[in-house]
């Protein structure tokens, strides 16, 4: 029904995979309810983001295919408290 979402958890090296970013165009071309949620520890396995990707990052991603996307500081409890401000 139209009060779901499904969510994803993936790491930041899964963001350098083939199916990331499948799975982000089919949730932007369906207009899924899809939360992606990124737990970006700075390394792939054990490569530095600095060798995986260049731009603004992963969540740059996301704008690409046209899904609003937000970057927050994970450890900061007051700031996941107020996820009901993403931009929709």
């Amino acid at each position: 029904g139209e009060g779901r979402v499904a969510a994803a958890f993936f790491g930041d090296g899964a963001a350098s995979e083939g199916d990331f970013h499948a799975a982000m165009n089919f949730a932007a071309t369906l207009r899924s309810r899809t939360l992606f949620l990124c737990r970006n520890n700075g390394f792939a396995i054990s490569t530095p983001v600095s060798q995986q990707y260049r731009g603004d990052g992963i969540a740059a991603r996301g704008r690409a295919y046209g899904i609003p996307a937000l970057r927050v500081d994970g450890g900061g409890a007051r700031t996941l408290f107020h996820f009901e401000s993403l931009p929709t």
